[in-house]
């Protein structure tokens, strides 16, 4: 294993000589290839001590990999070989969509972060249930508004989506579907961060429930302006009927994005991985608190270390998430976390650990 990672970090130095966006279209390819060959075996698993059940569906862990690497959907068999529970694919919009113009990835090795501005480059929601045909896995579907839509005709945005999903006639895609995340949190979509108050939250949240019997769950910024702020929002989410939380999206905070070259940030975007890690964990802790097991929270934002993950399903998220700790820890990171957090619970004999909000995340009974 410490080969393996040796000749990751050999090969990610010339790598990251190389535009971001380009080696991830090229990280994609293989991806997809060993998701292929992924098709003639069944996954193998070291245990079933981590077996979770999340919205009813029986998962081999709580790791997923974050919205936003998967943006077409063709990833998911590729993305469980390396150790996933599940993938959030997408944000999928209601048409096909390219983005903001390249470049709009960018590194920050210094920090263990990247910065972008994506803008939801993504095939539309048709394209990805097509693509998400061949998924042989669970997997949770991100969506959001498209760039051109006004702020104030956002939900109709949502609810066309879902009505898509709904009489989409790849009808088995749905059956796979474990939650869909609204995502009114990106930095990089015009007015969509506005979405992230109690008086279009209630509407959006009821309307999308009056589409779509799926579960639906939000995913919050980290640059509310308070924290009390944030808190009201959830309250507000909670009432509404929402299933589940996500926290956190991106950043765009000054104090954070610092880090960043001038005349990149200066364009707009937002900030993943370590330097997000204290706002992140604030933002769980107290989505933890707030929710008191009504709901599943899900921590998602700078997870770049298998301590990181043990740390935060100790204090009761439902789901890790990863995105930027894969980047820089390579193919082997979760499996690695996994192992961990495993060894852990076997010497602890799980007093504290993992108590996710039981009435909706249960570990599997042996």
């Amino acid at each position: 294993m410490e080969k393996t990672k040796l000749f990751y970090r050999t090969i990610r130095y010339f790598l990251f000589k190389i535009d971001p966006e380009s080696v991830h279209h090229f990280v994609s390819y293989f991806i997809k290839i060993k998701g292929f060959l992924f098709l003639f075996f069944k996954p193998k698993r070291s245990s079933q001590v981590l077996d979770i059940d999340l919205c009813n569906v029986s998962l081999f862990n709580p790791i997923a990999m974050a919205a936003g690497f998967d943006k077409n959907g063709d990833m998911v068999n590729g993305l469980n070989s390396f150790g996933f529970g599940f993938t959030e694919v997408g944000t999928f919009t209601k048409k096909i969509q390219t983005g903001n113009p390249r470049p709009r990835l960018f590194r920050v090795p210094s920090q263990y972060a990247l910065f972008n501005r994506m803008g939801f480059n993504n095939p539309g929601i048709e394209k990805g249930l097509e693509n998400l045909r061949n998924a042989r896995f669970y997997f949770a579907v991100s969506i959001g508004k498209s760039k051109e839509t006004p702020v104030e005709q956002a939900v109709d945005d949502y609810v066309e989506i879902l009505k898509t999903i709904e009489l989409s006639r790849y009808k088995d895609v749905k059956k796979k579907i474990i939650y869909i995340a609204i995502n009114i949190s990106s930095p990089n979509t015009p007015g969509l961060r506005l979405l992230q108050n109690k008086k279009y939250i209630k509407d959006l949240i009821d309307q999308c429930k009056k589409t779509s019997d799926l579960p639906l769950f939000i995913k919050f910024s980290p640059d509310f302006s308070s924290i009390r702020e944030f808190e009201t929002t959830l309250h507000s989410a909670l009432k509404a009927g929402i299933n589940g939380v996500i926290v956190t999206n991106t950043t765009s905070d000054e104090t954070i994005t610092r880090y960043v070259a001038d005349d990149i940030r200066k364009a707009g975007g937002g900030l993943s991985g370590l330097p997000l890690a204290q706002k992140s964990e604030l933002y769980l802790k107290s989505a933890l608190k707030i929710c008191k097991g009504k709901v599943p929270v899900i921590s998602s934002g700078a997870v770049m270390s298998k301590e990181d993950i043990l740390r935060r399903l100790q204090w009761g998220a439902s789901v890790v998430q990863v995105y930027t700790g894969f980047i820089y820890n390579g193919p082997t990171f979760v499996k690695d976390c996994l192992k961990y957090v495993i060894s852990k619970i076997n010497e602890s004999g799980y007093p504290g650990l993992i108590d996710y909000q039981k009435k909706f995340i249960q570990r599997k009974s042996k």
